[in-house]
């Protein structure tokens, strides 16, 4: 397996070459870096300087969120160019990180990516359902994280992290509009008072269907969205802070149109998330000892609606109820840390047609205990840092009674994994540090993929034009085990004077993969469809980064800053089929400028790219896989904030973005056009 990763000549030659380049710069330790010592918590679930961690960890903070048109999360992630994206016209979207491409559904705990908000699970594995209006910074961990956080976490972790009440109390009131009717209001509410912290926020957002770049309307595009947030906190005892957190976000007349060229006028969708949260954090600096615990609940419905009763329904139900238990104990000692976590999560999967039918997947219930250790030890005046962690997890799986499957028999699984992790950090100045990691990652199976049983018929157009019926028999594979990969990372990140070059090369060992598995029934000659674990993947590639603020080198008054990011996969071939992964995009890239200065002006120009890929053609039966091509989209914002001195008012802030700035006709998905140039332009009052 490492043998494999060395293989790799031509990019340890290349990761050498720069790093000998870099120590050879003259006087490199004379100015302390800023963006290393920025402080992240996904990666040990503690809070702790970006210099110390050894995994490749990449921030949207509150910068790149106000430099951003954004308004759901899914698009700030467009925005980075971490991989390929699986966006639809209807609030729905997958995002691949080294290869690994999140799933559909949120059923169970078996997405290749796993997202969480605030260190908890997120209840959903579509982006596109969660505003930016809440959101302080995202924090992702790209490679293998299950030895911290479980199942899911094979390709990343995404860790989304909501704002909070602080200093004097403020309010704002926002207001954005643009094209094709878009139109969105906010409002905010936070501060602290003595021991009380609080922070209140809503919004209301709408858009009518879009204008594609060159084919014009895209029908049955619109959708409505609202939110609303809220925060309360008390410090009691100085070292003591409880919180209670409530989110509700409801998204309903979302367009579900299908592909351009087939539009559905009035299929519908809603989709909500509800959360509700209460975390304590207690400390004792003089033991060293800290500690945590929360609990959540998460409930995610999407409901999708169709015009008629073609299918035999007219509408669908899926139903996702999330619960958990958080513990954390820390021990800081001298040069050492001790972590030490248990987790509990629950979650019940419903899933109905109506008036009747048979839904695509099975009801499930997930339970998972999960035990955690790590610690981390710095040597050698904290210029070596060095992590050991270990995870065990026990996994019920259940199959539910589910409507229209008459003759399933309900049963439970029970699954256990032990997942270790290795890091290694060497700070060679205070301007350059080396880095390794090596780690395990998995996801469990779900409760459909163990117990389905169920038949699907219908009628296809096969490629001389003509139609043939089919049938087949779905089948679950009660054998089935976790998928689970091996990560293997090494890279260096300099920083000096406002210039930065982060460099890291992977190499992903995938293996017991899940994929379908086609047969005949000898017995019956009936078509079966279930599933298999594969022989897995190989993915190789290397990530970097690299930004130069000027006006920092040159002493100049204002930050103008260059930037550009990139991902190149070298490998990431399915073992068994000796072809490439799907919907893994080769490479992808941004490039762009940042303007600012230091009386509220601010502005961005950025070019995404995001590169080709192999997919699936639907037009086709039996279905083809063909190559789609890369694509770059641009984008420009520009925004200015006035400070002003009334009793009244504190500032106010305008704003203008320009996306797809020239107008580019492009698909993340083929058949679904995203839109063409569109404009916005905002205010924000500051009382």
């Amino acid at each position: 397996m490492l043998g494999n990763w060395l293989y790799g000549r031509k990019q340890i030659i290349s990761f050498v070459g720069v790093l000998l380049v870099i120590m050879a710069l003259p006087g490199y330790a004379a100015e302390p870096a800023r963006k290393l010592d920025e402080m992240v918590v996904s990666a040990s679930r503690v809070a702790e300087p970006l210099r110390d961690v050894a995994a490749q960890v990449e921030v949207i903070d509150a910068e790149d969120i106000r430099n951003s048109s954004a308004t759901f999360v899914d698009e700030l992630l467009v925005e980075q160019g971490l991989g390929h994206i699986h966006k639809y016209p209807g609030s729905l979207s997958r995002i691949e990180i080294r290869g690994f491409l999140s799933p559909m559904s949120s059923e169970g705990f078996s997405s290749n990516i796993l997202f969480l908000v605030n260190g908890r699970r997120a209840g959903t594995v579509n982006l596109a359902k969660i505003p930016v209006t809440n959101v302080e910074r995202v924090e992702v961990i790209k490679g293998s994280a299950s030895a911290i956080y479980g199942s899911e976490a094979m390709g990343g972790v995404v860790n989304i992290i909501t704002r909070t009440g602080s200093g004097t109390p403020s309010a704002s009131l926002g207001v954005q509009v643009g094209s094709q009717s878009f139109a969105r209001g906010t409002a905010q509410v936070q501060g602290k008072v003595k021991n009380f912290d609080f922070f209140l926020s809503g919004a209301r957002e709408s858009q009518d269907d879009y204008e594609t770049a060159d084919d014009g309307d895209y029908g049955n595009t619109a959708y409505d969205n609202a939110e609303l947030n809220a925060t309360l906190g008390y410090t009691f005892f100085e070292n003591h802070h409880i919180a209670v957190s409530y989110s509700r976000i409801t998204n309903w007349d979302v367009g579900n149109p299908g592909p351009f060229e087939h539009i559905s006028p009035d299929q519908y969708t809603e989709k909500n998330l509800e959360s509700f949260d209460v975390a304590y954090n207690g400390a004792a600096p003089e033991k060293g000892l800290f500690w945590k615990l929360r609990y959540y609940n998460v409930a995610s419905d999407d409901y999708f609606t169709y015009p008629s009763l073609d299918y035999g329904y007219y509408k669908t139900e899926n139903e996702v109820d999330s619960d958990g238990l958080q513990s954390q104990f820390i021990w800081q000692v001298a040069h050492q840390r001790l972590t030490f976590g248990v987790d509990w999560d629950e979650q019940e999967v419903v899933n109905r047609q109506k008036p009747s039918g048979t839904p695509w997947n099975v009801n499930g219930k997930y339970e998972d205990l999960g035990l955690y250790v790590e610690d981390k030890i710095s040597l050698f005046a904290e210029k070596l840092v060095i992590s050991l962690g270990l995870r065990y997890d026990n996994y019920d799986l259940e199959t539910a009674g589910t409507q229209g499957y008459n003759t399933l028999t309900t049963r439970s699984e029970n699954i256990d994994v032990w997942c270790p992790r290795f890091g290694v950090v060497y700070q060679v100045t205070d301007n350059l540090r080396l880095r390794a990691a090596v780690g395990k990652g998995y996801h469990v199976p779900t409760a459909s993929e163990i117990a389905s049983d169920f038949h699907s018929a219908g009628w296809y157009q096969a490629g001389d034009g003509s139609w043939q019926t089919y049938s087949v028999h779905y089948l679950g594979n009660a054998g089935l085990d976790p998928e689970e990969n091996w990560n293997y990372e090494m890279g260096f990140d300099f920083e000096k004077d406002g210039f930065y070059l982060s460099l890291n090369t992977f190499y992903v060992d995938y293996d017991k993969k899940i994929v379908d598995n086609a047969y005949v029934n000898p017995e019956t000659g009936e078509s079966v469809s279930t599933y298999k674990n594969s022989t897995g993947a190989l993915i190789r590639g290397v990530e970097g980064e690299v930004s130069w603020d000027m006006g920092m080198w040159f002493d100049w008054q204002w930050q103008v800053e260059p930037f550009a990011a990139f991902v190149y996969l070298d490998e990431y071939k399915d073992l068994e089929s000796r072809e490439n992964l799907r919907y893994v995009d080769k490479k992808n890239g941004r490039l762009g400028l940042r303007l600012a200065d230091n009386n509220g002006f601010r502005s961005q120009l950025q070019f995404v790219y995001h590169g080709p890929n192999y997919i699936q053609d639907w037009n086709v039966y039996p279905v083809a896989v063909v190559e789609k091509g890369g694509f770059t989209v641009a984008g420009f914002t520009i925004g200015k904030h006035f400070t002003l001195s009334s009793r009244y008012f504190k500032g106010f802030d305008v704003s203008a973005a320009v996306d797809n700035l020239f107008d580019k006709d492009y698909a993340f998905i083929d058949d679904y056009s995203m839109p063409g140039r569109t404009f916005k332009v905002g205010m924000r009052l500051d009382f």
